[in-house]
């Protein structure tokens, strides 16, 4: 809560509730994919890992890398859009 310490603008308090929620949810989704996306995707959006970095601690290719990023990119929306139904 300390992060919302001094908002007196309740729009913006809810805009920044709002964007925490989205990203918690996104964070979700991405350890529920395969472990080979979801290691990968937290790896370089979580803790910012290059994809030279990533290829070096798994020995794989950094096309292997770019290839899984972008597999798990494809299936996280997905999951999100499924879940977005779900919703509504």
């Amino acid at each position: 809560i300390d992060e919302y310490d001094g908002i007196c603008d309740e729009d913006e308090f809810f805009e920044r509730l709002n964007i925490r929620e989205r990203l918690d949810r996104v964070m979700k989704a991405i350890e529920a994919l395969d472990d080979i996306y979801s290691i990968t995707m937290l790896d370089y959006y979580k803790y910012q890992m290059d994809v030279k970095q990533i290829a070096r601690s798994y020995g794989i290719s950094e096309k292997a890398v770019c290839s899984r990023l972008n597999r798990g990119r494809e299936l996280l929306i997905k999951m999100l859009e499924k879940e977005e139904t779900k919703w509504k």
